[in-house]
């Protein structure tokens, strides 16, 4: 919003407010496993996008003073084309830290869903995968430790910390705690 002064008659600006939600210095996220029968719906994320060339559920950045459980169905509804329906399950909470970004990630499932699947500008793939045949190597190296517990249901808070190595993000620490999701920065991770 911009005002004139009326004192110098200098325009004033007041400052605009971050776009994505922050909370402790964590930009606020969410990731979704659709589950449908024995697979799980998973996108490969696009060039020059964070993330890209891995695969993952779909989600994405929290806008401001949106819930996670909104921020979940308006993500997935974005990147896929998929309108989730009610329940989803939040089952995981993952403190992600890389060297441009620190991330609180809440993690759902859902089961129940309208529409086709469809790729999108975050999402260049969008494809199902039987839960005992998943990309393992395709994914950020700390959902080898979580993704599994996720996909059943199993509630979990995970802490992933990465540093450059020949020039790609590498997990050089990483633990999971099992119980429910944490929103708060376990001591254990710091």
């Amino acid at each position: 919003m911009v005002k004139k002064s009326s004192r110098s008659g200098m325009i004033l600006r007041e400052p605009v407010p971050p776009r994505y939600q922050e909370e402790e210095g964590f930009t606020l996220a969410t990731i979704v496993f659709v589950i449908q029968e024995n697979r799980v719906l998973l996108g490969l994320k696009s060039r020059g996008r964070f993330g890209e060339k891995r695969w993952n559920g779909p989600g994405g950045k929290a806008e401001r003073r949106e819930t996670m459980h909104a921020c979940a169905k308006r993500e997935v509804r974005q990147e896929t084309g998929v309108e989730l329906l009610d329940p989803l399950k939040e089952v995981g909470v993952l403190f992600s830290v890389h060297p441009r970004v620190r991330m609180r990630v809440h993690i759902f499932v859902a089961e129940r869903f309208q529409g086709i699947p469809r790729p999108s500008k975050e999402l260049e793939r969008v494809e199902w995968f039987d839960l005992e045949d998943l990309p393992l190597n395709d994914f950020w190296e700390d959902q080898q430790f979580w993704m599994q517990l996720a996909i059943a249901g199993k509630s979990f808070t995970a802490f992933a910390k990465y540093g450059k190595q020949d020039n790609e993000d590498r997990l050089v620490k990483w633990d999971v705690i099992l119980g429910p999701p944490q929103t708060r920065l376990p001591d254990l991770f710091q």
